[in-house]
């Protein structure tokens, strides 16, 4: 403080040398708004103390109040937008934090260790299975030709009798999981890849007992690809041969169960006779859906005979034809001389190509898409689940539509929403019709974002998808007032935590201090996580990180969350972990051993963690890191509960410091952070700016014991000057942390 005497600093802060000289002198000195007494009035240091005050209260003071962070993490493009709400609620920084409805913000749960998959070159699969109700949960993981199954966060072993804890011998190498999608009517699922045959996963009564069959239609429908691949069609001849009649007689053709419009017959004594009967013939059987693409050509081989050729997209194997007398005396027969091989196909085969997408929708199994087919729709005949045949198009009939627009849409992705909802690669369809029926069957296009092939979750009723480029998650939801739907994004002020998205799952608010939670997995390895919970006026995103990648995330129905983790080794080998999200757990992978009596040795710790410096936990209190290559550690104090694991950070920090009043504006200034309150629920270890909380009261907490979490407001005092001021708020220590809101002390140069 005494340099504060030196003229050069007085004339920054407004004071004038020369006043400064007058003091020395004897003489009064003034600064605005302060008056400080002749030197003979105070020694030296009294006088520097002054002036030092002096400086502090030329300072402009403010007391800038947190109270609410659920506007999340925001872009940094936002940090000079202190006009919207959202900077006023927003973060800086969001790291393995969630957002709770009351506005605080706490630490997220750990995840705790379910299993390894060594040796394997790339993640398996999760995927969640449930029978009946959410007491029965399984999650499968897809491996390289093997599928594992977890119940309760164990491992099922000797399935089906084989000694093996994996059910072997499925079709998918490990580099195809990444493509299959899946859907599941009561106990049995239905597994679908565009390279493979759809498969139907079956739980037999036991935790143990599943199988997996090809899946045998009953009926598909056929496609006339008409290209190089197609087999060379055979046409099918019938011939057609008229009795006595009189011209204006009129009678119909029944093919396979299907009726014409009634002909009338023109006679067939002249030549224009004659071709108005070929011509009435063949208008009459190419309207039929049963022809295919009415390639038919009628010819009179003889008196009162004519001869009907289906060929080309029209060639098959037909029934024979019924002639049917409707009005006057004519008569016929029909009589077949070649049976027809068709050029068209099964839509889906190995030579095409099997269904890319699956769900079930008003009791039918829809298809979306095949490797051949991308922009069709498949819906099967009303339960009946494996029949795809049109039929005579009546309304519990199969039904097939394109999305014949004017631009490629390969469907990403069919959703049981609201109406059946189609998302593509470039827009967004969805069929308006309830029931679903072949006569009442038309696909509407809504929006045009396009989506990529992550899988869209439901959650507050809206289908959340990524959109085509894959830096916004937009929620699909119908407008009353439009009638129509919009898909609005739920990540524009946030979009830079989304990278190349790979993976998404969705788990609803499952207690008062949750939010809803829609996680999305990035090809970085890290996770946004999107915390939302519409009464409460919460839509904020936070980010995880963890040692490792993070590489799929899968959401059972009781709201357990699974990912499947890329840890590194300390020789710098993978290995994937499957670990479960648990807000008991303060590390990442961790190990947890509990009961028996106090021990200060602890085994069975799983090789995943081997070389690490880990944090430990005893008895619910951090302890010394620790470091295994036995699966075995030595304690120094006997303990009778233990975890251990990888350790996390999670980092707050709130948008930088805006001061606007009528009497004050301050957003770009040099500022310095005094003072900070913070206002805390059950928590210790708390770091502000580097400044740790005391968690330890002298007279109240015997030295001897663990401090118990704190509860209440707790006071930093902080030093510095910066510009766009704003505390950073951490934790190095595996302990319970909730901020409730911040009040700091902000002085303005």
């Amino acid at each position: 403080r005494t340099r504060v005497r030196r003229a050069g600093v007085l004339d920054r802060i407004g004071g004038r040398p020369a006043e400064c000289r007058a003091r020395q002198a004897g003489q009064s000195c003034r600064i605005p708004h302060h008056r400080f007494p002749a030197a003979a009035e105070s020694p030296i240091p009294e006088q520097s103390l002054r002036v030092g005050e002096a400086w502090d209260a030329l300072m402009p003071t403010a007391n800038l109040v947190k109270s609410s962070f659920t506007s999340g993490v925001l872009d940094p493009r936002l940090y000079s937008r202190v006009d919207i709400a959202n900077y006023e609620r927003g973060l800086q920084q969001g790291t393995n934090c969630v957002i709770t409805p009351f506005g605080s913000i706490r630490r997220r749960g750990g995840l705790r260790h379910i299993g390894t998959l060594s040796g394997l070159a790339a993640a398996p699969r999760p995927v969640a299975f449930s029978i009946n109700s959410n007491a029965v949960q399984y999650l499968l993981l897809l491996a390289d030709n093997k599928i594992y199954f977890y119940r309760n966060g164990a491992l099922i072993a000797n399935i089906n009798g084989s000694g093996n804890p994996y059910l072997a011998a499925t079709p998918w190498p490990l580099s195809a999981v990444a493509g299959i999608r899946w859907a599941q009517t009561g106990d049995v699922m239905i597994m679908v890849h565009e390279d493979y045959n759809p498969r139907a996963l079956v739980n037999g009564g036991a935790d143990h007992l599943w199988t997996l069959t090809s899946i045998t239609f009953d009926a598909i429908p056929d496609i006339d690809f008409n290209d190089s691949l197609s087999p060379t069609p055979t046409s099918e001849v019938q011939t057609i041969v008229f009795g006595s009649g009189s011209a204006g007689d009129t009678y119909r053709l029944d093919l396979e169960g299907v009726l014409t419009s009634a002909i009338t017959w023109a006679g067939d004594g002249s030549a224009d006779a004659q071709n108005a009967n070929k011509q009435r013939i063949r208008d009459a059987l190419s309207g039929l859906y049963v022809t295919g693409i009415g390639d038919i050509v009628v010819a009179r081989t003889g008196a009162m005979t004519y001869t009907v050729t289906f060929q080309g997209g029209s060639a098959r194997s037909y029934g024979l034809m019924t002639y049917i007398p409707v009005t006057g005396t004519l008569s016929g027969g029909v009589g077949k001389t070649t049976n027809g091989v068709p050029r068209t196909e099964p839509a889906w085969s190995a030579t095409r190509g099997y269904p890319t997408t699956v769900c079930f929708y008003e009791s039918r199994m829809v298809f979306g898409g095949t490797k051949s087919r991308p922009q069709t729709v498949f819906l099967s005949a009303i339960n009946d689940l494996y029949s795809f045949s049109i039929g005579q198009g009546l309304d519990d009939d199969a039904i097939v539509r394109t999305l014949d627009t004017d631009q490629q849409n390969k469907i990403t992705a069919v959703v049981p929403g609201r109406n059946l909802q189609v998302f593509t690669e470039g827009a967004e369809f969805y069929f308006p019709d309830q029931p679903i029926t072949p006569e009442n069957s038309g696909v509407i296009p809504q929006t045009t974002y396009g989506s990529v092939r992550v899988r869209p979750v439901q959650m507050e009723g809206a289908t959340w998808f990524l959109d085509s480029a894959g830096n916004s998650l937009r929620q699909f939801v119908y407008s009353q007032v439009e009638e129509a739907y919009a898909a609005t994004s739920a990540s524009r002020l946030s979009a830079f935590l989304l990278n190349a998205p790979i993976d998404m799952a969705a788990i609803s608010s499952y207690a008062d201090d949750a939010a809803s939670l829609i996680i999305v997995v990035n090809g970085d390895g890290t996770a946004a996580v999107l915390n939302s919970e519409r009464s409460a006026e919460l839509f904020g995103w936070t980010q995880w990180a963890t040692v490792g990648e993070f590489c799929y995330v899968a959401a059972l129905a009781g709201n357990d969350v699974y990912f499947v983790v890329a840890r590194p080794k300390p020789d710098t080998s993978i290995v994937y972990t499957v670990e479960r999200l648990d807000e008991t757990c303060y590390t990442d992978c961790a190990y947890k051993a509990s009961g028996g009596a106090p021990s200060t040795t602890v085994g069975g710790i799983p090789d995943v963690l081997w070389g690490f410096i880990c944090k430990v936990r005893g008895n619910n209190t951090p302890m010394k890191d620790m470091t295994t290559t036995t699966g075995l550690v030595t304690l120094d104090t006997p303990v009778l509960s233990f975890e251990i694991g990888l350790g996390f950070t999670p980092i707050i920090q709130p948008m930088p410091a805006a001061i606007v009043s009528a009497n004050l504006i301050a957003v770009h200034r040099r500022a310095r952070l005094k003072r900070c309150f913070a206002r805390i629920k059950d928590t210790l270890g708390l770091i502000l700016d580097g400044y740790e909380m005391d968690g330890r009261r002298c007279d109240v907490t015997p030295l001897d014991t663990a401090p118990t979490a704190v509860s209440g407001v707790v006071q930093f005092r902080l030093r510095g000057w910066d510009v766009s001021i704003a505390p950073v708020i951490t934790q190095d220590k595996p302990l319970p942390m909730h901020l409730l809101g911040i009040e700091y002390e902000v002085e303005i140069n």
